[in-house]
C-alpha cells in the first residue's frame, strides 16, 4: 500500500494493520517511536514537503 492510499484510512485503520486491536497502544508505541502523535504525523505530512513534517516514519513493531 503506497502513503497515497493509505492517506485515506483512520489512525485506528493504520493500527488495526500494523496488529494492534485498540488504538490507545498503536499511539503510546507511534508517539515513542517518533516523538509525535499519529494525527499530528499525518497533520504535518499531508501539509506537504515544504512543511516542517518528520521523514519517513521507521518501521513500527508489530503488537504481539
Amino acid at each position: 500500500m503506497s502513503r497515497r492510499e493509505a492517506a485515506g484510512l483512520t489512525i485506528a485503520a493504520v493500527a488495526h494493520r500494523w496488529g494492534f486491536t485498540r488504538v490507545s497502544p498503536f499511539s503510546r508505541v507511534f508517539r515513542a517511536a517518533y516523538g509525535v502523535s499519529p494525527a499530528k504525523w499525518r497533520s504535518s505530512a499531508v501539509r506537504g514537503p515544504h512543511a516542517s513534517a518528520p521523514g519517513s516514519p521507521p518501521q513500527l513493531p508489530r503488537a504481539r
